[in-house]
């Protein structure tokens, strides 16, 4: 997937500047400044080519608490909290319990509602419970940006979160775009409160991975992740770097086990690429497989799996670029 389409609004000021904005749309505190990778050497940990072994105890076979949903909570509708900066807004929809609503500003565009009823065929409810605002606006021929996700102003976590989509590219490249709409859902569900405590610095995560937004649970999807995916260096290196991309280049030629350099700029953008891999069956570098595999232990992954294998949706583009 192509690192310019896609962004994450959820994490800290350097990863934010990659998006293109320059103040970035999210209603909380990023948390600490970044500081520069130059003393972090990073190196590609030994691997083989045997299924992965997973570093910590297979998680309980249901779906993640969704006690902290409060139905009555509601995100102002307004292009405030979705941004102008990469383009007018035209639509901003509300989402209510994980299913598409009304339209609240602008009009209707139906390729816009077309793609979240793909991602809907495809994903749980519970899944989609923290998208509370789905927007679409048109970017400017200087933003190639497709699609992001970020909390709302109101949000005092991710429990309240935006799903914005760019209108002409949609139109243009439904597949991709049901790609990248998926890789965004991931951001959301993997920092919903069941699933991230915001707000906290890194020397208050004790051994749990801190995501530059807060602290992840012990047994969320991103803690069990990284402790099975990646070193403390490269953490380190992707957490802390002023320049991303560098990061991510750099990881992604001396270690095989991304799909890509936008995958190797963040322990999060790992997650959300090969998740939006796996749900779509897609075919990847035997470098990768273990990554792939991983998401099979989670019944509710497996549902979306299922879901894709099943539906009618034509199959997205497969353009992870190999690392290694």
């Amino acid at each position: 997937m192509p690192a310019p389409k896609i962004c994450t609004l959820f994490t800290a000021a350097a990863l934010l500047a990659g998006c293109g904005s320059s103040e970035p749309n999210v209603g909380i505190d990023p948390g600490a400044p970044p500081t520069t990778n130059a003393s972090i050497e990073l190196e590609a940990p030994e691997r083989t080519t045997e299924p992965a072994t997973q570093t910590t105890e297979p998680p309980a076979m249901k779906a993640p608490s969704v006690a902290w949903y409060d139905p009555e909570a509601e995100a102002e509708c307004d292009t405030d909290n979705v941004g102008e900066d990469k383009g007018p807004v035209r639509v901003i929809y509300r989402v209510d319990e994980g299913e598409l609503g009304e339209v609240c500003l602008g009009e209707d565009v139906p390729e816009l509602r077309e793609a979240w009823e793909a991602l809907a065929e495809l994903t749980t409810p519970e899944a989609r419970l923290g998208v509370r605002l789905y927007a679409g606006w048109e970017g400017n021929e200087d933003n190639d940006l497709l699609a992001f996700a970020t909390p709302t102003f109101e949000a005092e976590g991710g429990e309240l979160s935006i799903i914005a989509v760019e209108i002409d590219q949609t139109r243009d490249d439904p597949a991709e775009a049901r790609l990248t709409i998926l890789h965004e859902l991931a951001h959301v569900f993997t920092q919903t409160p069941d699933q991230l405590e915001w707000h906290l610095d890194p020397d208050e995560c004790g051994d749990t991975y801190w995501n530059d937004s807060g602290c992840t649970l012990p047994d969320s999807y991103l803690n069990r992740w990284v402790e099975d995916f990646w070193t403390d260096d490269q953490v380190a290196a992707a957490t802390e770097a002023e320049d991303r991309d560098s990061v991510g280049a750099e990881l992604c030629e001396i270690d095989s086990n991304f799909l890509g350099e936008y995958a190797a700029t963040h322990p999060d953008e790992d997650f959300a690429e090969s998740f939006s891999a796996y749900v779509y069956d897609l075919r990847v570098a035997p470098a990768v497989q273990d990554k792939i595999d991983w998401f099979g232990q989670f019944p509710e992954f497996a549902e979306m799996r299922a879901a894709a294998a099943n539906s009618d949706q034509e199959p997205p583009p497969n353009s992870f670029t190999p690392c290694g």
